[in-house]
């Protein structure tokens, strides 16, 4: 990955500010994300939020419990008390349009060119990296549009066949265009070769809560060696969870994002084995999301391992 990546503004201005930022490559990456150490402290003072305890319920699991209970406004005062929640929303889209998208798109269309020029159509972005696994990786040691094509690779991970694959790549495309994800369609997509939307495809919430876990997995990522193995998904593993057939999974001791439906897609969030219901509907992808960074900047310092 171009070392312009890792010299970025941290995501915290775009949670703060009220003015759109012009689409820069230079300034993708959020700066408290960058240190790849282990930043968690086991000392932390676990946090002091209140909460609406006419709402709370226990799930058992096993000798486990877990508590659940509603977020309201008290959760995104406690946070941060300068912030409202349409100002929380507004500029997680800006961050997610002007640049996690832009870089995507930015560094596709680069390494395209690319390989273009060097005759590789065949490595191309349409083309699943096991296809030429060998070649690419070897190409990798000595290029930086393969190193970077690599990386590109791990945001198309969740795409089942190429039909799906062509599908996302133009999703970004359609997300990334126009102003602050004006086509985003939280419990769907937007339409593909001339047809409507299939639930075959993965929802827009889906979509970005994938693009998000994929960056973080990146940049927790020791060195591109790790790229394409198990150890991979360090942020994943780690900080977003799954709950199908009703199980709940084991819980993070920290903090953690938990996708409760898929469809409609919702996510929660989870504080020290305490999960906070983040509204339903259109916002509830983004409040998480950026529930999840502030939470970590106060707590934590801004640092994850």
């Amino acid at each position: 990955l171009p070392d312009l990546l890792r010299d970025s503004k941290d995501l915290e201005e775009y949670l703060t500010s009220y003015e759109s930022p012009s689409k820069s490559i230079t300034s993708s990456i959020p700066q408290f994300l960058v240190p790849l150490q282990r930043y968690f402290s086991a000392s932390s003072q676990s946090p002091s939020i209140k909460r609406d305890s006419s709402k709370h319920s226990l799930i058992t699991k096993g000798q486990d419990e877990v508590k659940i209970c509603s977020i309201n406004l008290e959760l995104f005062e406690k946070l941060n008390a300068t912030l409202k929640q349409d100002i929380l929303i507004e500029n997680m889209r800006k961050w997610f349009s002007n640049h996690l998208l832009h870089l995507i798109i930015q560094s596709i269309d680069e390494v395209e060119s690319e390989f273009k020029r060097m005759g590789l159509q065949n490595l191309g972005i349409l083309y699943e990296t096991s296809t030429n696994a060998s070649a690419l990786h070897d190409l990798a040691k000595t290029n930086q549009a393969a190193k970077t094509r690599l990386f590109i690779e791990q945001f198309l991970s969740f795409a089942s066949n190429k039909t799906h694959r062509e599908y996302i790549l133009q999703r970004i495309r359609d997300l990334e265009a126009g102003s602050v994800l004006a086509n985003f369609k939280w419990n769907e997509g937007g339409y593909f070769n001339g047809q409507p939307y299939s639930p075959a495809f993965p929802t827009d919430a889906e979509l970005l809560m994938s693009l998000f876990c994929v960056f973080l997995d990146y940049m927790l990522t020791e060195n591109d060696d790790q790229l394409n193995t198990k150890r991979a998904h360090p942020f994943t593993s780690k900080y977003f969870v799954e709950v199908s057939g009703g199980k709940i999974a084991r819980l993070n001791e920290y903090i953690q994002i938990r996708q409760v439906k898929k469809s409609p897609p919702q996510y929660h969030l989870v504080i020290n084995n305490v999960i906070y219901e983040i509204e339903n509907g259109r916002n509830n992808l983004m409040l998480t999301i950026a529930c999840f960074v502030e939470y970590v900047k106060q707590e934590y310092f801004g640092f994850i391992e």
